[in-house]
């Protein structure tokens, strides 16, 4: 995890937002795998590249540890196929690639997030005109609570 990630998108620990972190990224990730497998089309992507391509995205990052048992959750479950590969450097390679099942998954899933995004972001600015309107400060302008 980067420093900028801990310092401007993670809550902090021992606050209620920050108990719920975990919880929302647990979510978020299985569909950030999916769309990751599913840009790696036709070629699939390796669990390696996997795991760079969510630290450049650093409210997803996640260690092997996650990212591993979630793979082999997703191939169990059909939603994900291997093959092995040749590496240029190294031991061959798992390479995963999406189902029917998992283009299915991650459709339906790609709906859900965008619809609850759409409907979150419209309920957080509609919160923040109140408040503004209200002359209130929010705790993010530095007012604590």
């Amino acid at each position: 995890m980067s420093k900028e990630m801990s310092a401007t998108a993670r809550a902090p620990k021992g606050t209620a937002a920050g108990a719920a972190e975990p919880q929302l990224r647990k979510g978020a990730l299985e569909l950030a795998v999916l769309a990751l497998v599913e840009r790696a089309e036709p070629d699939g992507i390796y669990g390696g590249a996997l795991i760079e391509e969510l630290a450049a995205l650093p409210t997803l990052a996640a260690p092997q540890g996650t990212v591993y048992p979630l793979l082999s959750r997703l191939r169990a479950a059909g939603v994900v196929e291997t093959t092995w590969q040749e590496s240029p450097s190294g031991p061959p390679r798992r390479y995963y690639l999406l189902t029917e099942a998992g283009r299915e998954r991650l459709a339906a899933q790609r709906r859900v997030w965008l619809a609850l995004s759409r409907d979150m972001a419209a309920l957080l600015d509609s919160a923040a005109t109140t408040t503004k309107a209200r002359g209130t400060r929010t705790r993010e302008e530095g007012e604590p609570r």
